[in-house]
Order: C-alpha cells, then sequence, then structure tokens
C-alpha cells in the first residue's frame, strides 16, 4: 500500500483484516499482520481468502483469493544410482523395466506440510496384490528386478502403493503400476 505521495507504507504501520471463508481470523489480523498460514480441512473444497488493509492516512486496499484443495496423489520416479532422482520424468502407469534393477522413489504431493515425513506417512508396497517387505529407513523406496525371460515371454506384475497419513487417517493416496 502506498501514500498519497507515492511512498510505500511499512508493514509494521498497515492493520491488515484476514477473512477465511467468510469468518474474521483475529490471531493474525491488526497491525504489521501481512502474511496468514492456514491448513486446509476437506480435500476437493475451496477456500475464500480475504485481507483488507488500511493505512494510517485512509489509504486502502483490499484483495481476494480462492485457493483449491486438491487431493493428496503419489508420483512415482526412476533414483539412478549415478544421477539421483528424476523429478523430470513421473512414471506413467505402464513402465518397462529397461535395465535389470532400478528403483522408484515415490514422492507425496497435496499432503499436509508438517506430515510429508517418512515416520508420519506409512507406505504399504503390494507387488501382485502381496505386501511387499521395505527397507525401514527408505520406506518411500522400492527396488524392482527384472526376472529372466529367457524361457518365454516376460509377464506383466502389478505395482500398487498406498501411502497413508498416520495423523490424519482420512488423508491418503494411492498409485498402481503395471511393470
Amino acid at each position: 500500500v502506498y501514500n498519497r505521495q507515492g511512498n510505500r507504507i511499512a508493514d509494521a504501520n498497515l492493520d491488515f483484516q484476514w477473512r477465511k471463508d467468510g469468518r474474521r481470523i483475529t490471531s493474525v489480523s491488526g497491525l504489521g499482520g501481512q502474511t496468514l498460514s492456514f491448513t486446509a480441512e476437506v480435500a476437493g473444497l475451496s477456500n475464500n481468502i480475504e485481507v483488507e488493509v488500511s493505512g494510517p492516512g485512509g489509504e486502502r486496499a483490499s484483495e481476494q483469493l480462492i485457493i483449491p484443495v486438491l487431493e493428496p496423489q503419489i508420483v512415482l520416479y526412476e533414483d539412478h544410482p549415478l544421477t539421483g532422482i528424476n523429478r523430470g520424468q513421473a512414471i506413467s502407469n505402464n513402465y518397462t523395466l529397461l535395465q535389470p534393477e532400478i528403483t522408484l522413489a515415490a514422492e507425496p504431493f497435496y499432503f499436509s506440510r508438517d506430515q510429508v515425513r517418512p515416520n508420519r506417512l506409512q507406505y504399504a508396497w503390494f507387488l501382485n496384490k502381496k505386501a511387499t517387505t521395505l527397507d525401514q529407513n527408505r520406506p518411500n523406496y522400492i527396488t524392482l528386478i527384472r526376472p529372466d525371460s529367457s524361457g518365454g515371454a516376460a509377464s506383466e506384475n502389478e505395482l500398487f502403493l498406498r501411502v497413508t497419513n498416520l495423523k490424519q487417517v482420512l488423508q491418503e493416496a494411492s498409485e498402481t503400476l503395471t511393470v
């Protein structure tokens, strides 16, 4: 916000009035309250955020923003031993093992920010509907080994991953991959 002379007014001298979904947020509203942080409640809905700012000389500005709350997702990436995780190329539904062995990394998206830690998220990997054991130190990784197909045609396998937030049991995502 700028005064009549065109000079920017310091945030500490501005009165911020915040609203989320029409309700005033008193904990962050007031002088110098230039930031708002909140946790979205329900995926699939949106949060309507409004702020009205007023300056000491009667200056006023306001803004409204609608923030969609997205469903949690899991994205799988190759983790190459020399180059690391290739986040530029997510793995799609059908994946062909070109190397004899490959490690996949599962990255959670749209989970509660403070919950995205391996000890707060439970990773359950299944291969052809059978639970697989995994490295407890790296539960979001799995290593796949290409079977020897010299005796015939290569077979397809279904890899399934379910990730559950242990603090919010209704927050989970899953991904299926045909290998």
